[in-house]
């Protein structure tokens, strides 16, 4: 192999692991170089091969073959397909937008800011799919520190994500020896210098809320994915049992008035949140049930909250008929607080 190859497969590597493993959730000490050179390298590459679409095709299959293993985490064999098929097809288009990055003969400065918001237009279309992916995020590279983090309280995601773009367009221009690296570094420090500032300041103005308030005590539960009730064996009573008894028994080292709020994902139990599938009798024995048979998974809720002396935040199924009086089903957010029949919701939704 010459030395051309050898650098070319290198840079190949580099490229791939910054991509798909330079998040803070990943290898979080490959972040700020991604945040950086990421795509400046996958750029780079396709300008010197035959087949720049080809090239950066690859590239950002692969990486998203990394960045997106989280999928196969699924019980069931057809998710491989699917999870090969995903990374492909979300990396064509930053295929084909990247065209226009080794095709330019003679970019300047000014050509980066137009190029970084097409990608970042571009990353933000993939927020109005039917399931709102949002996990292709070239912003996940800057979430590594709390300090270039903090400019997203001011930008939002978005317009962090065109801060790598456009870092990344720099370092590409500078890859190519078209600019020197002053433009690069003053780009690049320019999240740290911003949100470190941003960071300081909320920090004092912490201290000074911490100081005059009653902290919130907040326990957090994480869950396993919840069952394909499709699948499953169980009947339907017999499989929500199953998975109220996981939070039965996290919640049991628990005090009454230990913690203000408890926290559970969104799925948390299967089925219909208002539908009555518990036994009364199959409850912790030191809540008082007399009066109930069968209870919902809202009605378990409001017990918890009273036994545990906390609000709670759970994520459920939740029905509602719309304007035509047509039942509708939603993933829905529940507040639930102790002593209180009326209880918050939102329902998850995609405006478009």
């Amino acid at each position: 192999m010459s030395i051309t190859r050898k650098r070319d497969f290198l840079e190949a590597l580099c490229c791939i692991l910054l991509l798909g493993m330079g998040q803070a959730s990943s290898w979080w000490f490959l972040a700020p170089i991604a945040a950086v050179c990421g795509y400046a390298l996958a750029w780079h590459l396709g300008k010197r091969c035959t087949s720049p679409f080809l090239t950066t095709l690859t590239l950002f299959s692969l990486a998203n073959l990394l960045h997106f293993s989280w999928l196969i985490s699924h019980p069931y064999a057809y998710i491989y397909a699917a999870w090969i098929v995903a990374s492909i097809l979300f990396a064509i288009p930053f295929a084909l937008l990247s065209l226009l990055v080794v095709s330019k003969q003679q970019p300047n400065i000014h050509w980066t800011i137009g190029v970084a918001a097409l990608f970042t237009l571009l990353e933000w279309s993939y927020t109005l799919l039917p399931c709102g992916f949002s996990f292709q995020s070239a912003a996940l590279h800057l979430s590594w520190n709390g300090a270039p983090l903090q400019i997203a309280s001011y930008i939002g995601g978005i317009g962090v994500a065109f801060v790598v773009y456009w870092t990344n367009l720099l370092a590409f221009l500078f890859l190519e020896k078209k600019i020197s690296l002053s433009p690069l570094l003053l780009v690049a420090a320019l999240p740290y210098v911003a949100g470190g500032f941003l960071l300081w300041h909320r920090l004092e103005e912490q201290n000074q809320f911490d100081g005059s308030h009653q902290p919130l005590r907040v326990a957090l539960f994480q869950m396993e994915e919840p069952p394909d009730i499709f699948s499953s064996y169980l009947p339907p009573e017999e499989l929500h049992a199953q998975e109220w008894h996981k939070i039965f028994s996290m919640l049991a080292p628990l005090r009454a008035g230990e913690v203000d709020l408890a926290i559970f994902p969104e799925g948390a139990i299967p089925f219909a949140a208002q539908s009555p599938l518990f036994d009364a009798k199959r409850l912790p024995n030191e809540w008082e049930t007399s009066s109930y048979i069968k209870l919902s998974s809202l009605d378990i809720c409001q017990l918890l909250a009273w036994s545990k002396k906390m609000s709670l935040l759970i994520g459920l199924e939740g029905r509602a008929l719309d304007a035509k009086s047509v039942m509708k089903t939603y993933n829905s957010l529940f507040c639930i607080q102790p002593g209180q029949k009326n209880l918050s919701r939102y329902n998850k939704q995609i405006h478009i």
